[in-house]
């Protein structure tokens, strides 16, 4: 018996030997191996649980096992952490002056990120975070904190995340508007290294990425900024309401829930308990959408000519006069709450003596004429013996004005008087011919003003018929679409959503179609979902935020 406890006593002392010895490995290499099993683990964790119950037969890793860890590697490994969020955050908190530069009543400085509550205690020199109830307008001294100088007493608000305008936290600085106080808390803002000056958009583009507003409606806000009528103004509130929106997700769900019924076929097949005329139904959904996008983009721009004004070309031959009639009309001018541009193009002739400069001019003069909305043909009174319009026929239609300039010298000339009225005389003369298709014909004088009121009622009765049933403002129907589309980018999505449902229907209604049919109509959601960003580009991002001002 004493034996069997004497052995026993020295298999327990051999034990701990091996133990020690174990425990020695360990402190040689067990820390690297048990750091690269902890990844191993982390890595086939973070795999997905499908992959995981295919490959079952990998071993099971160890847990990551502290005890190993000594102190000061775990605080050297949470000071890298606690570098690297602080970095992150750093970036992601962003400050910008958001009213125009210059003295003022009244300047707002707007904050946007992570670590700006932290920021606004470090101005206001609060101890206490609670202090600063969200969404509620507060008296603070705002300091410097490294000195502890005074810089203003302002009014705070503070916008807790989600319940921001970016989506994050926000804070807004309400600053007597001195710039020498202004530049001085930008200049604090940007010393506490805790963020950084904003770029031009990027608080309206956090809107955006963080679900805020779509794509429409951050163009509708840039166009309310810098609406110069009242009708621009009421229609970019229209689509800042989401008018264009809720019209541009009712295609995109339906085409979507078409979409879905489709692919089941092609998921499931006969399995799937499916109607067998649901693709024959997919057709009637679908041909709705098509002749609402295509009463939107076909016709006059009407839309596109609220938000870019309406484009006037004054062309004619050289010295009638063009550019002294755009000087008279260069000033702001608003028909019916439209906006007109009017530009000036080369004088279009057709000598020999044409160079290959002057020819390019006339070219681009041409072009211009046909993308304007109204074209006045200007022509020298004196000269209404050359029929300009008979070598470019092509610039005669509805909204063509035709301005016979420098009246004042025929009528101080009888000889020319006389002719000029022979000419409106014969019937067979092409001055009559304008008459008869009911171009106006007006005579006027740059030199003296004589006919400009005029002319600025015909444009003016132009413009009135295309506006008359256009009133942003009657609630009791909805808004015409096309009234709704500002951009040239909106028109081109939608044509190749309609050329896409085109295509969806040419297919025929057999089963054996929906792998292609499928496509096209995919083609056309995508299409339509560019316009709101949910399929988005970062060029077309770039080039949209890049017109919003450093503070929006």
């Amino acid at each position: 018996m004493g034996y069997r406890k004497h052995l026993s006593w020295l298999l327990w002392v051999s034990s701990l030997h091996v133990m020690k010895f174990q425990r020695d490995l360990i402190d040689i290499w067990g820390k690297n191996f048990i750091k690269k099993t902890y990844t191993m683990r982390r890595n086939y964790f973070s795999l997905s649980s499908g992959w995981r119950t295919r490959h079952r037969c990998l071993p099971k890793m160890m847990p990551p096992c502290s005890h190993f860890d000594s102190e000061k590697n775990h605080r050297a490994c949470a000071s890298s952490e606690s570098r690297r969020r602080a970095q992150n955050n750093i970036q992601d908190t962003i400050f910008a002056l958001s009213t125009p530069p210059g003295r003022a009543a009244l300047a707002v400085v707007r904050v946007s990120g992570a670590l700006s509550l932290q920021l606004l205690e470090r101005l206001s020199k609060s101890t206490e975070s609670f202090d600063f109830v969200p969404r509620k307008l507060i008296r603070k001294r705002i300091v410097d904190p490294f000195t502890g100088a005074h810089l203003d007493d302002a009014m705070i608000t503070y916008f807790r995340s989600p319940n921001s305008y970016t989506g994050e936290d926000m804070v807004e600085l309400y600053l007597h508007g001195s710039p020498a106080i202004v530049a001085s808390v930008l200049k604090v803002l940007e010393d506490t290294q805790l963020a950084r000056l904003a770029q031009p958009g990027e608080f309206t583009r956090r809107a955006f990425e963080n679900g805020k507003m779509d794509l429409v409606k951050i163009e509708a806000l840039a166009d309310l900024i810098h609406s110069e009528t009242t009708l621009q103004v009421q229609q970019a509130l229209k689509n800042l309401d989401g008018a264009l929106s809720n019209r541009l997700y009712a295609w995109r769900d339906q085409l979507m829930k078409t979409l879905a019924h489709l692919e089941g076929l092609l998921d499931y097949g006969e399995e799937a308990e499916l109607p067998d005329d649901i693709f024959e139904k997919a057709f009637p959904s679908c041909e709705k959408i098509k002749i609402e996008i295509r009463r939107a983009i076909e016709g006059k721009s009407i839309g596109e000519m609220v938000h870019d004004g309406i484009k006037v070309a004054i062309i004619g031959s050289p010295n009638a006069g063009k550019s002294s009639l755009l000087n008279i009309l260069a000033v702001p001018l608003q028909l019916n709450g439209v906006k007109v541009v009017c530009s000036d193009t080369a004088g279009i002739r057709e000598d020999e003596d044409v160079d290959i400069v002057e020819r390019e001019g006339i070219r681009r003069a041409l072009e211009k004429a046909s993308d304007a909305n109204i074209k006045i043909i200007v022509q020298d009174a004196n000269q209404c013996s050359d029929n300009f319009l008979e070598r470019y026929p092509d610039l005669l239609d509805e909204n063509v004005i035709f301005v016979l300039n420098k009246w004042d010298l025929i009528e101080h000339n009888g000889l020319e008087f006389r002719r000029l009225e022979q000419i409106f005389k014969d019937e067979h003369s092409w001055l009559n011919s304008l008459l008869k298709r009911n171009i106006p014909v007006l005579k006027i004088s740059c030199m003296t003003g004589d006919g400009i009121p005029h002319l600025i009622e015909t444009l003016h009765s132009f413009i009135s018929k295309w506006f008359e049933t256009v009133d942003f403002q009657d609630d009791r129907n909805e808004t015409a679409i096309e009234l709704l589309i500002t951009r040239q980018r909106h028109r081109n999505c939608l044509k190749e959503a309609l050329a896409a449902l085109e295509r969806f229907g040419e297919f025929p209604k057999t089963p054996a179609s929906i792998v292609l049919a499928v496509e096209e109509l995919r083609q056309a959601m995508n299409e339509i979902g560019k316009i709101t960003g949910h399929v988005e580009t970062e060029q077309l991002l770039d080039v949209i935020f890049r017109d919003f001002c450093i503070g929006k």
